[in-house]
Formats: structure tokens, C-alpha cells, sequence
């Protein structure tokens, strides 16, 4: 299943390419648990204001670049699970090894 990733900057002045490795990157997920549904909201409206013409976001984008995860755990929205994605994993705590054992020793 992909996961979508939306990149939001301003181009620097004179070039056509918007990919600078010098801008500090932010990253913002959202629907890490699925069932958490008000963070499709506070995305929804982020992507908003960084595309708007406003000056502040015009900064933020000048400043930044923005990667923003909307739905981080598409499978467990699909399912309708709230925690969990389709293995049963809660993925605010399985980032690295699907060893339970691994998880247990960082608590």
C-alpha cells in the first residue's frame, strides 16, 4: 500500500528546481492510529494555509521544506481498526522490529 507524501517549499529565486538540500525539512504525520480521525483535519487545514498566498506561510515555505504524511496507516483506516494497522501492530510502537521482544526491552 503507498503511502502519499506531499512536498511544499518555495523554489529558490532563479532556479526551476524546488528541491533544496540546504532548507531544514519538517515532517508532519498524520492517522499514525487510524482511528484518530481530527488529525485528517489539522492536515487538511495545514496543507491549506502552506498553499495560500499569505506572507506568513510564504515565509514558512521559504524558511522550510514541508513533507506532509497525511495518512501514515492507510491499511488500519481501510479496516476500520483504531489503533492498529492490518498486523495488529500499533504503529506508535513498532517502528523498528517486528520482534516483541525488541519493543518490551525499550520500556
Amino acid at each position: 500500500m503507498t503511502i502519499p507524501i506531499l512536498k511544499i517549499t518555495n523554489p529558490d529565486p532563479g532556479t526551476i528546481v524546488t528541491y533544496n538540500k540546504l532548507k531544514p525539512i519538517i515532517v508532519v504525520i498524520g492517522r499514525q492510529h487510524s482511528g484518530e480521525t481530527h488529525s485528517s483535519f489539522i492536515i487538511h487545514g495545514l496543507i491549506n494555509f502552506l498553499l495560500t498566498r499569505d506572507l506568513f506561510s510564504h515565509k514558512l515555505r521559504e524558511l522550510f521544506e514541508w513533507w506532509v504524511l497525511p495518512i501514515v496507516n492507510p491499511d488500519g483506516v481501510i479496516a476500520g481498526n483504531y489503533r492498529n494497522n492490518l498486523q495488529g501492530k500499533d504503529m506508535n510502537r513498532h517502528f523498528f522490529s517486528d520482534h516483541p521482544d525488541d519493543t518490551d526491552a525499550m520500556q
